[in-house]
């Protein structure tokens, strides 16, 4: 009985002195937001009292099944300060700051680096900024949801931004400059990925498509050992088999994302589509799926979603029917959900190069939405949009909206339109500029009833407004792929 005893109350002193542990992302040099709410959580034992104090705020919760989490009151911008918790025993948590946190995400051209860039090095000669940090989640597809993710706070040198992603970077830096506050971005992305990989299975498991991705990716599990069995007994010459978790649904939502809900942000940032544009017509419910699933599950409200529409790229079979038509549903989804933007890409991309080595404009584009709309200072955020199309007298009139001073040419001609009848070709057109108007005819489409303006992987396409950004790609026929459609992806 004494043993027993004995050992009862070692194990209560056990549990008395365990930890108090929170996720990686609340950690030395971290961003919370300003102005909102911001909520702090992290685990200990059930039923231990938990005081946490940051600034003149100090707050006292109780654990409920290991789980604790408190909510600091708004805060304006500025620190370092520190974040002490305390229970048992007591964490301190230094140079936090409070500013602007967005989460970037997407697939490669999130991730491309800033020493990737063509401007790598000048970037980097302005990047001894203490006032950004951002938080890099380390790269992981898991089963099931996990409640912590990998990570680290990366403050703004050329060292540390040497490895991180340039479109997040410049997006930050152009905020930090513009806003005057500290900047924070977490910044989790993984290359090759597809919304499937970002949803969570809750979501995925009510769309019927989602299936497809569990045949694949159970087909790819059973295939993987003989295919790396067979790249080593060939010498490991050839590049090896890619690892079927990069095809896992739900697999980097649950080991990138679901570690980071609920921290308090402002908003997100994406760039990712070119793996869906395989099977681009799944997407028309895939991505407006995955932002609902995001903005429900952090409980934030409909925060500001912007994201890249796929830059002009031509360098693969496929490409050039199947990038249309993702860049299609990027536009039309602006009309499916609140509070989005999209930042046109089609004048920054490189033709036979996935990775354009310019991130500049793109991640101006970004930032040009967030502060027109999120930080409200009324400024043009966007190029040329269609708004109407009418066809009369063997002629397109298309009529913009966003035309600020006015439309323009980057050129001697206007490119990129093409007109058709019926289930005909389309044949490219001339076009003019009148107003807010473009006239479009082709002598070899008499009688037009279709339009498409730089409806091509690659295309030429020189439409822009005054403030110099470029008309978004559309089409106002609702022509399938066709049976000449790629769809397997090129791995």
């Amino acid at each position: 009985m004494r043993t027993l005893l004995t050992l009862i109350g070692l194990a209560w002193l056990t549990l008395l002195s365990a930890e108090i542990s929170m996720p990686a992302v609340f950690s030395e040099g971290m961003v919370l937001q300003q102005g909102k709410p911001v909520k702090i959580w992290g685990w200990a034992n059930s039923g231990e009292p938990v005081r946490v104090s940051f600034r003149e705020q100090v707050h006292f919760v109780e654990a409920h099944d290991r789980r604790w989490e408190v909510s600091l009151e708004p805060m304006p911008a500025g620190g370092p300060d520190e974040l002490v918790v305390e229970g048992y025993d007591r964490v301190v948590i230094g140079n936090v700051l409070v500013g602007e946190v967005w989460l970037a995400s997407g697939q490669s051209n999130m991730v491309w680096t800033v020493e990737k860039t063509s401007h790598a090095e000048e970037t980097l000669a302005d990047a001894d900024e203490p006032m950004i940090r951002i938080f890099k989640v380390k790269e992981r597809a898991l089963d099931e949801p996990e409640d912590d993710v990998e990570g680290e706070w990366l403050v703004s040198t050329p060292e540390n931004m040497a490895s991180v992603s340039a479109v997040a970077y410049l997006f930050a830096r152009e905020i930090h400059s513009t806003q005057d506050v500290p900047v924070g971005i977490l910044l989790s992305a993984r290359g090759g990925t597809r919304a499937v990989n970002w949803t969570s299975e809750e979501v995925l498991e009510k769309n019927p498509d989602a299936e497809n991705h569990w045949v694949n990716y159970r087909r790819r599990v059973a295939q993987y050992p003989k295919e790396w069995a067979q790249w080593v007994e060939g010498g490991g010459v050839d590049k090896a088999p890619q690892s079927p978790t990069r095809r896992l649904p739900s697999g980097y939502f649950n080991g990138m994302v679901n570690g980071l809900i609920p921290y308090t942000l402002q908003g997100a940032i994406w760039y990712q589509g070119e793996t869906d544009s395989w099977n681009a017509e799944e997407y028309v419910r895939m991505f407006p799926d995955l932002i609902v699933d995001w903005r429900t599950r952090w409980d934030q409200g409909d925060f500001p979603f912007y994201y890249v529409q796929l830059a002009s790229y031509n360098g693969k079979p496929g490409v050039d029917i199947n990038y249309p038509h993702i860049r299609d549903i990027q536009l039309k989804s602006l009309e499916v959900l609140p509070n989005l933007g999209m930042a046109v890409a089609i004048d920054a991309g490189e033709e036979l190069d996935i990775h354009p080595a310019d991130k500049r404009q793109v991640a101006h584009r970004l930032a040009l939405l967030a502060r027109n709309r999120t930080y409200g200072e009324s400024l043009v955020d966007t190029g040329p949009m269609m708004k109407v199309v009418n066809f009369a007298e063997g002629q397109a009139i298309v009529t913009f909206t966003n035309t600020d001073l006015g439309l323009q040419v980057k050129g001697e001609t206007l490119n990129g339109f093409a007109l058709a009848t019926g289930d005909g070709p389309f044949h490219p057109a001339m076009a003019r500029i009148e107003d807010d108007k473009v006239i479009v005819w082709s002598e070899l489409v008499p009688d037009p009833d279709q339009l498409r303006y730089a409806f091509r992987g690659f295309p030429e396409a020189n439409l822009y407004n005054g403030s110099g950004l470029p008309a978004s790609p559309f089409r106002t026929d609702k022509r399938p792929r066709g049976d000449d459609a790629v769809v397997t992806i090129p791995e």
